[in-house]
């Protein structure tokens, strides 16, 4: 069970744990982010199977006990999450950036404004989270809140910084050769 996600939950800052198995998979990568509008009680962790082809949101919505899990239809190996709280007051909109290695997978930032049900590609052109084989640094890395989202990108040789502030539909290259 090493390579299966278990999310742990405390109730007395971190004296005693208790571990759920979010999926009953081996994954190879995972993310993890707690809707903050819902007191802790709905966690998102979008995680990949264990070759990367396949990316599937596991959500809980009573703070961990238990676990679904359901297909976005991407591939890629999952590098980061976001569920801002700025704009989400219901906590359905999520962010995930994936990415590829050694041909597997797919470099993408993908969105679910439906709590995980649905979702699409909105990948800035040109980006990419893995130069090659590597991924180190910021590359892959998501921040912001339900409209203006940052993402990092990583090519062979430099690195780049986008922005969108209308929840992805549009990007700019705010900055190149990082």
């Amino acid at each position: 069970d090493t390579e299966k996600p278990y999310a742990g939950t405390t109730t007395n800052n971190g004296t005693s744990w208790s571990w759920t198995l979010v999926r009953d998979a081996a994954i190879d990568s995972a993310s993890i982010d707690y809707a903050d509008h819902s007191g802790g009680l709905t966690i998102y962790l979008p995680n990949d199977d264990a070759i990367g082809d396949a990316v599937t949101m596991s959500k809980s919505t009573n703070g961990g006990s238990s676990w679904v899990g359901t297909a976005t239809g991407f591939s890629g190996l999952v590098r980061d999450s976001l569920c801002p709280y700025g704009g989400n007051g219901n906590d359905n909109i999520v962010y995930v950036v994936t990415r590829e290695i050694e041909g597997v997978g797919s470099n993408l930032v993908i969105k679910t404004s439906d709590g995980g049900a649905t979702w699409s590609d909105i990948t800035p052109p040109g980006f990419t989270a893995s130069p090659g084989n590597v991924i180190g640094g910021f590359a892959g890395y998501i921040i912001g809140d339900a409209t203006t989202i940052y993402v990092c990108s990583s090519g062979a040789s430099s690195s780049s910084l986008w922005k969108s502030t209308n929840g992805g539909t549009n990007w700019v290259q705010i900055n190149n050769g990082l």
